[in-house]
């Protein structure tokens, strides 16, 4: 089974012709077993220009096996987040201090002032909501 990153899939859709779009290209044609992760999945959601981009990009994604991580409908959730930011104007490069690391051998946390990395998540969350006037009950 391939892992397929995202600057791979990305040349696939832009038809770049750079190595990485010929080998994924060559896989494809030839059938063999490629997969994604829920970040990559993420990501790329998160790029499409439009809602019918979107699905269509989803449907090709979620037919490919997938190495979980975490669990997809949070991996969709940021990316719908961060389109209806880029939608208002703005573009979420970075999440300040998105992990800290922790002490040796113990876990990193997603920010030093939060208890736990969903804590984090649900302030950034809300905060983006806010600023931009998010309303959807989807993100």
């Amino acid at each position: 089974m391939i892992l397929v990153d995202t600057s791979a899939w990305i040349e696939l859709l832009r038809a770049s012709g750079h190595p990485a779009h010929v080998m994924l290209k060559h896989h494809r044609e030839r059938r063999s077993p490629l997969a994604t992760t829920e970040p990559v999945m993420m990501e790329l959601l998160a790029g499409a220009r439009s809602g019918k981009e979107r699905s269509k990009l989803r449907a090709r994604l979620v037919a490919l096996p997938r190495v979980a991580l975490q669990g997809l409908p949070h991996f969709e959730s940021a990316a719908e987040l961060y389109r209806a930011c880029r939608d208002r104007g703005a573009t979420v490069r970075k999440l300040p201090a998105e992990r800290s690391a922790g002490a040796r051998g113990a876990p990193a946390r997603a920010h030093p002032s939060f208890a736990s990395a969903s804590a984090f998540r649900r302030s950034v969350s809300a905060t983006l909501r806010a600023r931009f006037k998010i309303t959807s009950a989807r993100l």
